[in-house]
């Protein structure tokens, strides 16, 4: 199956997998999942505009619940390699595929892209999304990249730029505190929530050519809702990260339930937001 049947399939797995009514447990890391489905419109356009051709090799770096690798394979028909250190995500994303009516169905390895156990040249084309924000080395991670395309493979890039967030108003200092605190922890990992404007320059030294810069991006002005997609997300994120924050020393206790709780009083109130990421094109170039 391909197309948009495909992706409404894609869809229903992953909702009763979160709410618990389907055949899939609960993938690891809830809120994950829940940012892959709010982000599914704009990354969907994206990706069917790809010049990627049926029987592509392709690889997915980061692929997290695999999600995204079957989104590839419906629109494009292209046969995709999903790597990710996370062995619970894989064999979850496994398990996605497994029970996925999408056709070339991808497989999932246990790797990083400097461990993969992947030949140079193995792929005519890349997708590296929200993985560059975590690394303690992206510079090496994009050579990686450089190596496993073939000469002409093409990559597409997306992450995160911190810097393209606006809100009025702006969140209450307890709320803030909690979303310092998970900035805090990406930085101790060696990660960087602003990697999004350094993309370029990182792929242009791995050897890419840079074939296109943009960022994709989205305001809304609208009362924040309990029922909306986004909220429960945000709220998800949080419950999830908490014990570690706190065991970390990036919370004090009561900040919590503190942060929470100013996050539920702004419910219903109207709200402006921007949120955006940054994307690039490039090109390992041929010959």
């Amino acid at each position: 199956m391909t197309g948009s049947a495909a992706l409404a399939a894609i869809d229903r797995t992953l909702e009763e997998a979160l709410t618990g009514s389907g055949a899939l447990p609960p993938p690891p890391e809830a809120w994950l999942a829940r940012q892959t489905l709010l982000t599914a419109g704009s990354r969907r356009r994206l990706l069917a505009g790809l010049a990627w051709q049926p029987g592509w090799a392709v690889l997915d770096a980061g692929c997290g619940p695999g999600v995204v690798a079957l989104e590839l394979a419906a629109l494009k028909g292209v046969a995709v390699t999903g790597i990710d250190r996370d062995p619970a995500m894989v064999a979850w994303a496994a398990q996605l595929a497994a029970v996925s009516p999408v056709q070339p169905r991808p497989r999932f390895l246990t790797a990083g892209l400097e461990t993969a156990p992947l030949a140079e040249g193995s792929f005519a084309a890349g997708l590296v999304r929200y993985l560059f924000q975590h690394l303690p080395d992206p510079a090496a991670a994009a050579r990686s990249l450089f190596r496993l395309l073939r000469p002409g493979g093409q990559l597409l890039a997306i992450d995160v730029d911190d810097g393209l967030i606006v809100e009025d108003p702006p969140p209450p200092p307890a709320w803030e505190r909690l979303r310092t605190a998970f900035a805090r922890r990406q930085a101790a990992r060696g990660g960087d929530r602003q990697i999004g404007r350094r993309l370029p320059g990182l792929l242009r030294e791995a050897g890419f050519r840079i074939q296109g810069v943009g960022i994709e991006a989205g305001a809304t002005y609208a009362p924040r809702l309990p029922q909306r997609a986004d909220v429960a997300f945000e709220r998800t994120r949080v419950e999830e990260a908490l014990p570690e924050l706190l065991a970390a020393g990036f919370l004090r206790p009561g900040d919590g339930a503190a942060g929470l709780a100013a996050f539920a009083a702004a419910l219903g109130r109207w709200h402006f937001e921007t949120a955006g990421q940054v994307v690039v094109l490039a090109e390992r170039p041929p010959g």
